[in-house]
């Protein structure tokens, strides 16, 4: 029950436990998908993409540099989970300011988390289970591992521009957006088209710069 959550949380707002539990599980899928992460063929197929000609001895430097970094990542992991949910519960009340609200940034945050931890705690168990079995795993995959989008049906000669924009269309995004929304308008006192156009900016903005970084 959701609206109740949200009523909830904008009387006694906590984020704690959300905030923690994606932390938990943050960790864990790292600790599933880096032993797993075939970084010579990560590297390999990156190199392919941009056109570069590497010696086998660069290569190897490269992936002795990319395991050390993959292994700080997936320490550091759990770190940018609560990084992540400041960031956007940043920009949604910067969007509530601009839009005339006025809400407590900790009612605000309490209500962002928790709207973002159902659609990111299922994905995450997911692609563990999907990533267990699996012997090698390329950086390429990784994001489509869960074939929940749109992106990860597109076939492998289509543009990664036209692929990060696809990506945006997916089942955990889309959960997430009505949540945020109920949110939005629970917490933030938005009116429901207010909550909708604010979600449909952020994550157009956003849009935008995923394909900007494809390109």
């Amino acid at each position: 029950e959701p609206s109740a959550v949200l009523r909830e949380l904008a009387a006694k707002p906590t984020w704690v436990w959300p905030v923690v539990l994606l932390m938990v599980i943050s960790l864990a899928a790292q600790l599933v998908i880096a032993p797993r992460l075939d970084m010579a063929g990560t590297l390999r197929e990156r190199m392919e993409r941009s056109g570069r000609q590497v010696s086998e001895e660069q290569l190897e430097q490269a992936v002795a540099m990319g395991g050390k970094i993959a292994r700080i990542s997936m320490y550091a992991s759990p770190l940018f989970v609560p990084i992540m949910l400041l960031m956007l519960a940043g920009v949604y009340a910067l969007g509530l300011k601009v839009l005339g609200g006025n809400v407590d940034f900790s009612k605000l945050f309490a209500g962002i988390s928790h709207a973002v931890m159902p659609s990111m705690l299922v994905a995450s168990v997911l692609i563990m289970v999907v990533a267990w079995p699996r012997g090698a795993i390329t950086g390429t995959e990784i994001p489509h591992l869960v074939r929940s989008g749109l992106g990860a049906w597109l076939g492998p000669d289509v543009h990664r521009a036209i692929v990060a924009a696809a990506d945006i269309l997916d089942i955990f995004n889309i959960w997430q957006w009505v949540l945020v929304v109920l949110a939005l308008g629970i917490v933030g006192k938005l009116k429901r088209g207010q909550a909708i156009g604010l979600v449909a900016v952020v994550w157009g903005a956003w849009t935008v710069v995923k394909v900007g970084l494809a390109f």
